[in-house]
């Protein structure tokens, strides 16, 4: 069985074995861009196009009858961090050149262009694989999220109802001891509902991808070409959410008109809500 190591965080992490590495593909730590190796492989990779070469190599064994061979026992060093998308393939001092997306130096000529940028062989794979994967998305409908939306805002109006009760306890302890103003506490309580649904929001979309609405209906927020957000583009997709509020719910309203079934948050932040 092979013994991977992986990137994260442009650090090398590892060993883990193949149910390991489905299992971290499966809780989103590994993605179709991430960098991999193991011994079957003569230099670090994307985990896309990793993958499919293996599985290649094991048709050809079971084909020809010949063993797969292993290229060393131990990772090569890590690469730099990928360049920015901006950088342009640069010829090296012996005519090769420089992937735009890994980095990564390849003999000159095996680049190919894809859209605005000149990608090598596996980078191309990993666009394409998710080009095809935004292409499959199954778009959300206006109900479902509704039906999301106001699970998340039951779900906050109870938190925000115990938090309430402990303030208002809270509240009348500091009253009798010094006599504290209602203003004070009404705003101080209006802060914490804030920072609650803000907290709610960002810490699961960053983290799982959905919010405990969408998890029960089957949804999951994911940028355009499908792949998962960040923690600032949770936090930026929340103040959009206001927005959509904010117009008049017609920011809500653009779901059941749009080709992609997004909302106008949805159009600022670069999201899509799809059926897992």
């Amino acid at each position: 069985m092979p013994t991977w190591y992986y990137a994260e965080n442009d650090t090398q992490r590892g060993p883990v074995s193949d149910d390991d590495l489905a299992a971290l593909v499966q809780a989103g730590r590994i993605q179709a861009s991430t960098l991999v190796w193991n011994e079957q492989l003569t230099t670090w990779q994307p985990y896309a196009s990793a993958r499919a070469m293996l599985v290649q190599r094991r048709a050809e064994a079971l084909a020809t009858g010949v063993p797969e061979g292993t290229a060393s026992t131990a990772p090569t060093p890590l690469r730099a961090a990928p360049v920015p998308e901006s950088r342009a393939a640069l010829p090296s001092a012996d005519g090769a050149e420089v992937c735009m997306a890994c980095g990564m130096t390849v003999p000159s000529g095996e680049l190919e262009q894809v859209g605005a940028q000149w990608l090598c062989l596996g980078c191309k794979a990993v666009r394409q694989m998710a080009w095809s994967d935004a292409s499959a998305m199954a778009y959300a409908g206006f109900w479902i999220r509704v039906a999301a939306k106001l699970i998340d805002g039951l779900i906050l109006v109870v938190g925000n109802v115990l938090g309430g009760l402990a303030m208002a306890g809270a509240t009348a302890t500091l009253s009798s001891a010094d006599g504290g103003s209602p203003i004070v506490t009404m705003l101080t309580g209006s802060g914490l509902q804030f920072l609650l649904s803000l907290a709610y929001t960002v810490v699961f979309l960053g983290r799982f991808g959905a919010t405990p609405g969408k998890m029960l209906c089957g949804l999951r927020v994911v940028r355009s070409d499908g792949s998962r957000i960040s923690y600032g583009r949770a936090l930026a997709r929340h103040f959009a959410d206001m927005l959509s509020g904010l117009t008049l719910c017609i920011g809500y309203l653009m779901v059941a008109f749009d080709d992609e079934r997004r909302a106008l948050h949805d159009h600022l932040c670069d999201t899509r809500v799809c059926h897992t």
